[in-house]
């Protein structure tokens, strides 16, 4: 049976491994990252406890990981134009690290996939080989991928309390760890991004109050945006599909949700190596048992091709899409919101600074003209004497004035200031880290609404050449009249120009390329 399984695990990061690390983890080997000098040594971690992923098996310098025995193959895959020298994985990710410019940089993304058991050893590394330089190397990242046939079982404790040091083999997969940063034309790490200066409507830059000019990050590659990840999920499951017509094995894969795909079917849970090898032992999980359950829920639906049945899942469909850019416009509003209050820290911060430093320099010049009073000797003249004298009036009254226009506008004491600057320091680094929590949120919302979108044209397409494709229709007006009247206007027009960018958005433009082949398989129904 095909099984759709695409991660990616991002590596590096403030407190997270190196890639080095990753690597001798993954492998369960011994690595020395020369950057830190720290020897991450795995070489007893086999089996189970490799957790998310292993990787290599083969030598690497002196140290010897043929043990990994699970591991049928191991690769690395370089673009063109990278350095000979980084066929070697010891040099490769030692030069990765070295190359990192920020403690909390990104070094390196692994991604795991299911490879189909229908397929031999030898078709699944040509299958993967080839994913890996269509959709990464030839997009000048370096790659270094490994085959795992399955895992070896050796613990035995209170949570496993079985051993099997055979090797499982319904679960090959693959690991493919790539470079983030990319290489420039003669063989050297180059800038992930750059620094593009804001322009005002004259085209001319624009000076911020600290003196620096207004400016934003611009990535140089596309690799970590959210449509590339999605892109690469519908290449993988396109690939093995691929793959599987060319051997005539009736399997497919889809890289959609099961409602996407619009299967009305509870899907399961995930089952990890622990929960399934005590399974296969005889003794029952938490997560076998929830699955059981599943089945026998699923087992009691009974599917309907009434064009009642059909309206409704169109129905539902277009209602997922709607409740789905719903969640990402008011995703989208936070981040603007708080992006707008990072910016009213910053300028606050800046401006307490600027007038703190004023203040002070006031207070200086008081000082200094108080000493240059008490210089004066007798034979001074009276004209002198009265000039310093308004020096220090005319001062102290410009320095009344800052203070209390900084009390009145802050809320706080000048001396305050540099405790008040931390704490909107402070505030602005949590903002973005909840900014980011957010975003984070958006990729699996924007993968939901375009895969929602292409069912939907796909269902409606075929109410269209249905016989019942009049009472379809009647009764999609109808569920949508009933909508419509318990709405605002305001709500109504919402969901208009919702409605409208699902019927005229790209998603209908590419699901046209499956017109042909739908019309033939439901032309008689």
């Amino acid at each position: 049976m095909g099984v759709f399984h695409f991660s990616a695990i991002r590596i590096g990061g403030n407190g997270e491994r190196s890639s080095v690390g990753a690597s001798a983890y993954h492998s369960g080997t011994k690595m020395r990252n020369e950057t830190d000098g720290v020897t991450h040594d795995y070489t007893k971690r086999r089996g189970a406890d490799g957790a998310a992923a292993y990787h290599s098996g083969s030598k690497l310098n002196e140290h010897d990981y043929s043990l990994k025995s699970e591991i049928a193959h191991s690769e690395i895959m370089l673009p063109k134009h990278a350095p000979a020298e980084f066929s070697v994985r010891a040099t490769l990710w030692n030069s990765v690290e070295s190359a990192k410019k920020q403690h909390n940089e990104q070094t390196a993304r692994m991604i795991v996939v299911a490879l189909p058991n229908e397929l031999t050893t030898e078709q699944n590394i040509e299958l993967v080989r080839n994913f890996v330089r269509e959709n990464f190397v030839d997009d000048g990242m370096c790659a270094d991928f490994s085959i795992h046939l399955g895992h070896i079982h050796e613990r035995k404790d209170e949570v496993y309390p079985f051993k099997d040091s055979t090797i499982q083999k319904e679960n090959p997969h693959a690991h493919i760890q790539l470079t983030t940063r990319p290489l420039s034309a003669d063989g050297t790490w180059s800038a992930k991004s750059k620094k593009e200066y804001i322009l005002d409507k004259n085209g001319k830059r624009i000076k911020l109050p600290s003196g620096a000019w207004k400016s934003r990050r611009v990535d140089l590659t596309n690799w970590e945006k959210p449509e590339t990840l999605l892109k690469w999920r519908e290449n993988w499951a396109n690939a093995v599909n691929k793959e599987y017509e060319r051997l005539g094995i009736d399997e497919r894969i889809d890289h959609r949700s099961l409602k996407a795909q619009g299967i009305d079917r509870e899907p399961t849970k995930h089952m990890g190596h622990k929960a399934w090898n005590m399974e296969k032992k005889g003794v029952k999980t938490i997560i076998g048992n929830q699955n059981r359950a599943i089945m026998e829920r699923n087992k009691e639906r009974t599917p309907s091709q009434t064009p009642e049945k059909t309206a409704a899942n169109i129905h539902e469909l277009k209602e997922d899409y709607i409740a789905v850019e719903k969640k990402l416009t008011a995703i989208q509003h936070e981040v603007n919101a708080i992006e707008h209050n990072q910016r009213i820290a910053q300028l606050k911060a800046e401006e307490i600074e600027e007038r703190a430093e004023y203040i002070k320099t006031l207070k200086n010049r008081i000082n200094e003209l108080e000493v240059q009073r008490k210089g004066m000797g007798i034979l001074a003249r009276n004209k002198d004497k009265k000039e310093v004298e308004e020096q220090i009036k005319t001062t102290e009254r410009s320095h009344e004035r800052a203070v209390e226009y900084f009390e009145r506008t802050h809320k706080i004491a000048p001396t305050g200031a540099s405790n008040e600057i931390k704490r909107l320091v402070i505030s602005v680094r949590n903002m973005h880290q909840t900014k980011e929590r957010l975003r984070a949120k958006l990729s699996p919302l924007l993968e939901d609404k375009i895969a929602v979108a292409k069912e939907y044209h796909k269902q409606k397409l075929i109410a269209e050449i249905s016989r019942d494709r009049e009472r379809i229709r009647r009764r999609l007006e109808r569920l949508e009249k009933e909508i419509e009247g318990n709405l605002a206007v305001k709500d109504k027009l919402m969901r208009g120009k919702i409605l409208e960018s699902l019927e005229e958005g790209m998603v209908k433009k590419e699901n046209d390329r499956e017109i042909p082949r739908i019309r033939t398989q439901y032309r008689s129904r």
